[in-house]
């Protein structure tokens, strides 16, 4: 749990601003190719975003009830998962802070 927690959702947040909005990940739009290292950036991205939603889920989730917006926040937690799982795109390893809801919910 200790890499999950050492980092703060604001620079998580802010590196993933930077990594999304790079002048280096505008590739296609303008003839620019795919960077050699695109498949580490978008890890780098996906793990970083579920960092966030280990943050979330363990530290909001009662406003979450409270605001009724449990479904949608599990319903955007799956589509993450299969997408990252099945494109093998996160490791294992990273997935283990939430393992037990995500067995609930997901397998």
């Amino acid at each position: 749990m200790r890499g999950v927690c050492s980092t703060s959702s604001s620079s998580v947040t802010s590196s993933l601003f930077f990594y999304i909005h790079s002048s280096s990940l505008c590739f296609g739009l303008s003839g620019i190719p795919f960077p050699k290292n695109f498949i580490q950036i978008c890890k780098k991205i996906l793990c970083r975003l579920f960092r966030v939603f280990v943050h979330v889920y363990i530290h909001h989730f009662d406003r979450i009830l409270l605001m009724g917006a449990e479904a949608h926040v599990n319903t955007c937690y799956k589509h993450f998962y299969y997408f990252s799982t099945e494109l093998n795109l996160i490791e294992c390893k990273e997935l283990e802070p939430l393992k037990e809801m995500t067995s609930r919910m997901c397998l």
